[in-house]
């Protein structure tokens, strides 16, 4: 843009003062955008924090989603299977039929209390 004014003749170069302008213009708008990222750097730590604490959560309620349909089937065996109660029985309070015998076995693994 050429501007012609009150006998001013446009020479191209640039005064002390237009380059002093610019520096500080510059330096002022670097400030800002160090303030800004100063500013919300622990908004940015916090955020990633809370990211990694959700995942973990998230994997979490996965895990006990998954445990807790094992467990409803479990319950649901229990109340409708007559094998499955009985197995239990069997296997948990040592019961027997009346024409069984039940031998039990010690581990030889584990070492004598002597």
């Amino acid at each position: 843009m050429l501007c012609l004014s009150a006998g001013v003749k446009p020479t191209g170069k640039l005064g002390i003062g237009d380059i002093l302008t610019k520096v500080t213009v510059g330096l002022l708008f670097m400030a800002g955008i160090l303030f800004v990222a100063i500013l919300y750097f622990p908004l940015i730590q916090r955020d990633e924090r809370l990211r990694k604490d959700l995942l973990r959560l998230e994997t979490e309620v996965h895990r006990l989603e998954e445990a807790n349909r094992e467990l409803r089937v479990a319950v649901e065996a229990g109340r409708n299977d007559p094998r499955t109660v009985e197995r239990l029985v069997r296997e948990n309070l040592g019961f027997a039929r009346s024409n069984e015998i039940v031998l039990h076995f010690e581990d030889s693994a584990r070492p004598s209390g002597r």
